[in-house]
C-alpha cells in the first residue's frame, strides 16, 4: 500500500503521463523512479517517528531548471553544446537546500538556451507552450519555460528556476502561476550556470504566493530579509498596505488585454482595502531610457561563455551565439559607466518607494506571442526586449519581486509586485494576505 507522499508523487507522474506532448517539452530529463524511491523513504521516516514530525517540504514535488547541478544529471542549460557533459558530481547549493528540507526532485526542466531569452524558445529541445491558451501555440515565456509549465499542469508542486531579467516571473505570468525572486545575493548561486552573474538569482514558481512563502521559510537561506512590512508592522497583519502604480507603466504601452486585466486587478485590490497610489517614479523612467546601453548582459555572458565558445561554439543556437559574442566588443568604460548609473538609480528607487510596500505593474506588457510569429528574427528580438520592460526593474536594482496570476481573469497575464531590497519575505507575506482577501472578495 502506498504511503501519503508516494501517492502524491504518483499522482504528479500520472498527470505528466496523461499529457505526453506537454511533458516532453517541459522536461529534458524525468526521473520518476528516483522520485518514487525518495517518496517511499520519506514515508518510512514519517511512520518511524512517534511524533509524526516530518521535514517542512516533505512530499512537495520539485522540478529543477537545467542550469542547476543535480547530482547524477547533466547540466546542459538547454543547449546541445553541453549535452555531452558528464553528470554533475554534487548538487547546487539551492538543490541541496531543497533536498534537505524534504523536497522530492522529479525532473530537469527545459529552458531558453543558456537563459538568454525571455520568451522560452529552444531550437534543440523544443519550445514549451502556455497551457492557458489552447489552439494558438503561444509560448510559455522564458527563460524558465519548462519550469512554468511543470507547475501550471501539476507535474510538480513547485519549480526551482533562475531569473536575470524576468526568467522566473514572465513565464509565471504567461502560465498562470506565481513566480518569485529574492533580493540579489539572498540565495546562493553556487552550482548554477550563470548568464550574467551581476544580475542572476535563483527563483521559484508555485501555485500561489502562500506556497512560495512556505518554500522560502522551509529553505531558510535568505539572511538579507527582515520580517516586517511598512512602518515595522508584522507583514502577516491585515491591510492597510500601500502600493505605488508608476505613471511610467504606460511606456512601453501595454497591450489592450494586458491593461484590462491589470485595471481589473487594481479594482479588486482597492475593494479589498489596499491603498493604491498612482504617481511618478523617475528611476523607472530613467531605467527604461538606459536599457540596452553598455550591453552589460552580453559582456558578462561572453565572460562566462568564452571557453565554451572556443570548444563548442558550432553547437550553439546561432542567434544565442551571436548575442553572446557581441559582448566581446563592449568597452570596459561603457560597462562600468552603465554599472554606476544603475547603482545610482537603485538608490533613487529605494527613496522613491519610501512609504510603500511595493511597486505594482503588469508582469509583462505583452501577451505570450504565437510561436509562428517569432520565426522572424527581427520580430523575435523586438518582442523579447519588450517582454521584460517591467520585470527588469527588480533585476537591475537587485530587488525582491513576485508575479501573481491576474485575479479572476484566466488570461495569461501576471500582476507584478516589486519590493524593497531585503524585504522579500515581507513581500510574500503581504501577497499571501492579499490572496486571502481577494479570494474572499471574489467568491
Amino acid at each position: 500500500m502506498q504511503g501519503f507522499i508516494e501517492s502524491h508523487v504518483t499522482r504528479c507522474l500520472d498527470r505528466a503521463d496523461a499529457r505526453p506532448q506537454e511533458r516532453d517539452l517541459a522536461f529534458t530529463y524525468l526521473d520518476g523512479e528516483a522520485a518514487i524511491r525518495a517518496a517511499r523513504a520519506m514515508d518510512g521516516r514519517r511512520e518511524d517517528r512517534a511524533d509524526g514530525a516530518i521535514l517542512p517540504l516533505a512530499g512537495r514535488v520539485c522540478s529543477v531548471k537545467a542550469c542547476f547541478d543535480v547530482r547524477g544529471w547533466v547540466t546542459h542549460a538547454g543547449s546541445r553544446a553541453l549535452a555531452g557533459r558528464s553528470p554533475a558530481m554534487q548538487d547546487a547549493a539551492m538543490v541541496a537546500a531543497l533536498r534537505q528540507a524534504g523536497a522530492v526532485l522529479l525532473g530537469q526542466t527545459n529552458m531558453t538556451e543558456f537563459a538568454f531569452g525571455a520568451l522560452g524558445l529552444n531550437t534543440f529541445y523544443g519550445t514549451p507552450l502556455t497551457p492557458l491558451v489552447t489552439g494558438e501555440d503561444r509560448v510559455s515565456g522564458g527563460s524558465s519555460s519548462g519550469a512554468a509549465v511543470s507547475v501550471a499542469l501539476g507535474f510538480a508542486d513547485f519549480a526551482l528556476c533562475t531569473d536575470t531579467s524576468g526568467s522566473a516571473r514572465i513565464p509565471a505570468g504567461f502560465c498562470g502561476v506565481a513566480g518569485y525572486i529574492p533580493s540579489q545575493g539572498a540565495w546562493p548561486c553556487s552550482g548554477m550556470l550563470n548568464l550574467a552573474p551581476s544580475f542572476d538569482t535563483p527563483g521559484i514558481m508555485a501555485a500561489s504566493a502562500r506556497q512560495c512563502l512556505d518554500i522560502v521559510e522551509a529553505v531558510g537561506l535568505d539572511h538579507l530579509d527582515c520580517q516586517t512590512c511598512l512602518h515595522g508592522q508584522p507583514a502577516s497583519a491585515a491591510a492597510p498596505f500601500r502600493v505605488l502604480v508608476p505613471d511610467e507603466i504606460m511606456a512601453p504601452q501595454p497591450e489592450a488585454d494586458v491593461l484590462a486585466v491589470f485595471h481589473e486587478a487594481v479594482r479588486h485590490l482597492r475593494l479589498s482595502g489596499i491603498e493604491i497610489i498612482h504617481g511618478a517614479c523617475a528611476p523607472v523612467r530613467e531605467l527604461g531610457e538606459l536599457a540596452g546601453k553598455g550591453d552589460m548582459f552580453a559582456a558578462e555572458a561572453f565572460t562566462v561563455h568564452q571557453h565554451y565558445l572556443r570548444r563548442f561554439g558550432d553547437r550553439y543556437d546561432p542567434l544565442i551565439r551571436a548575442r553572446i559574442e557581441s559582448g566581446r566588443s563592449v568597452p570596459a568604460h561603457e560597462y562600468l559607466h552603465t554599472r554606476w548609473l544603475l547603482d545610482r538609480l537603485a538608490r533613487d528607487f529605494d527613496r522613491a518607494l519610501t512609504g510603500f510596500d511595493a511597486l505594482l505593474t503588469p508582469t509583462s506588457p505583452i501577451l505570450p506571442p504565437r510561436l509562428v510569429d517569432l520565426h522572424d528574427e527581427t520580430t523575435y528580438l523586438a518582442q523579447n526586449r519588450k517582454s521584460f520592460a517591467y520585470t527588469e526593474i527588480a533585476s537591475r536594482f537587485g530587488l525582491p519581486s513576485l508575479s501573481l496570476p491576474g485575479w479572476t481573469s484566466g488570461e495569461p497575464v501576471g500582476i507584478l509586485f516589486t519590493g524593497r531590497r531585503g524585504r522579500g519575505r515581507a513581500l510574500l507575506q503581504m501577497a499571501s494576505t492579499l490572496e486571502s482577501l481577494l479570494q474572499g472578495e471574489c467568491e
